[in-house]
């Protein structure tokens, strides 16, 4: 979610990777379960992969669409992530599913709800102070 929603919000090249590994050293730091490499890791690549249609625009076009397949594209890393680094004894049925969810839900939530999360913020006046806040409806 974090990844797309700065993008939508900031605008800016690299501004994905930036919150995210922000929020996985601010996740460790909290007290999270998990190493802190692979929490680092991940995070980058959730950067990196939210950034991929954003970058593939220029950096220029910040619709429904990008939001869509930013949260995607975040999704399918993750699940590639954990089936190489956490579910090496899952069977390939459950890594299949768990697949599919991942993609199902990174495609509606981190995709599609974080365009509507922008517009309702957008719609507030709380972003017209910057660009992502007077660009019109694309």
């Amino acid at each position: 979610l974090s990844g797309t929603l700065a993008l939508l919000l900031i605008r800016k090249p690299g501004s994905a990777v930036y919150v995210n590994v922000v929020a996985a050293f601010v996740q460790v730091l909290l007290g999270s379960p998990f190493n802190i490499r692979d929490t680092v890791i991940s995070a980058l690549l959730q950067g990196v992969f939210a950034e991929i249609p954003f970058l593939i625009a220029k950096y220029r076009k910040f619709n429904l669409t990008l939001s869509a397949l930013s949260g995607l594209l975040v999704a399918f890393e993750y699940g590639v992530f954990l089936s190489f680094t956490k579910y090496q004894a899952k069977s390939p049925t459950y890594i299949t599913i768990h697949m599919i969810t991942e993609l199902i839900s990174g495609l509606l939530l981190s995709g599609v709800l974080v365009w509507f999360v922008y517009l309702a913020l957008r719609a507030t006046g709380a972003l017209d102070n910057f660009a992502s806040g007077r660009t019109e409806r694309v």
